[in-house]
């Protein structure tokens, strides 16, 4: 099941950890990060760093994938450099990722006292699912309602029918659009590699934005969308190549980087502390450590496939 790929905000787990060993980290500096400016000094520190990649983006273009704030600054600077310059051909790209992790949490956040009581019907009444849950309690509503809709959905669409009471049409837009949208977005569209339908999921994903009044990403997904339509028209080499490597188009990596960086420091570490942490932690490329796997114990998932289908009703 494809509850592990939402919690990389929750804990570190082996098997990601590995999928870092295609990634290289340049280097860690301390720089905020809430201004076009901000940005801007660090493309120039990338440059200064690597003169080579300056060179290189004089003949080539490059995506650059982020979360939005990373994705808007990007673009602003994109829009505003002037043509001749090396950054124009950084080319922002939003992280499908974060478009998962926030279309999940604004959908259980939005309908909050439903997936209260589904919660609260599989782990007792006493157990109860705060209004603001963690990722990894966002991941799991999603895959129970998910799993359990499949169960019933037949009797239960046979049974109304086309009945248009208020309150069966908002629960059956919920699990037949909105939970579908958030459970097979990212694991199995993006990471799957099918770009037609991403293309066809943002469009979904844009109208559930947009109606929530969701900040930000309801801009940021019709931007998508209006990109993907002028790169198709304006740059086809740059479209094909995007519609074939998408499943790689995505910032996953970095937030599995960080999360384990944050694991090995402490508040009150510095600037310097933390920047030697991370190039530890890079140099060691993620190599299985035979000391660490002999004598330490290892992080197991709490829940298993087996146990996400008794959860949902699908095995007894």
């Amino acid at each position: 099941m494809p509850i592990a790929y939402y919690r990389v905000y929750s804990r570190e787990d082996r098997e990601e950890c590995e999928t870092l060993k295609s990634t290289i980290l340049i280097d860690e500096i301390e720089q905020n990060l809430h201004s076009k400016d901000d940005y801007c000094a660090c493309h120039q520190y990338i440059f200064d760093v690597i003169p080579e990649f300056k060179e290189f983006l004089k003949l080539h273009v490059v995506p650059t994938v982020g979360d939005w704030p990373t994705w808007y600054h990007q673009k602003t600077i994109v829009c505003h450099a002037k043509l001749e310059h090396e950054v124009t051909s950084l080319i922002p790209e939003l992280g499908q990722f974060h478009v998962h992790l926030n279309s999940s949490e604004d959908v259980v956040k939005q309908y909050y006292p439903i997936f209260k009581e589904i919660y609260a019907s599989v782990f007792g009444q006493r157990v109860k699912l705060a209004e603001k849950p963690k990722p990894d309690k966002v991941a799991l509503c999603v895959v129970l309602s998910f799993c359990g809709w499949l169960s019933v959905r037949r009797q239960v669409i046979q049974a109304f029918g086309q009945c248009k009471d208020t309150e069966y049409s908002c629960l059956l837009h919920l699990f037949e659009e909105l939970i579908p949208l958030c459970f097979l977005h990212y694991p199995v569209i993006v990471r799957g590699g099918q770009f037609e339908q991403l293309a066809s999921s943002m469009k979904r994903l844009a109208i559930m934005f947009v109606a929530m009044d969701r900040h930000h990403y309801n801009k940021a997904s019709l931007s998508w969308i209006s990109d993907v339509q002028h790169q198709q028209e304006n740059f086809p080499d740059y479209h094909a190549a995007k519609s074939a490597i998408c499943s790689v188009l995505n910032e996953k990596k970095v937030e599995i980087f960080h999360s384990t960086l944050r694991s090995r420091i402490r508040k009150t570490d510095k600037g310097d502390k933390i920047k030697e942490t991370a190039r530890l932690i890079a140099r060691s490329n993620f190599e299985e450590d035979g000391f660490e796997k002999i004598f330490v114990p290892q992080y197991l998932r709490g829940y298993s496939d087996q146990d996400l289908l008794v959860l949902s009703g699908m095995y007894q």
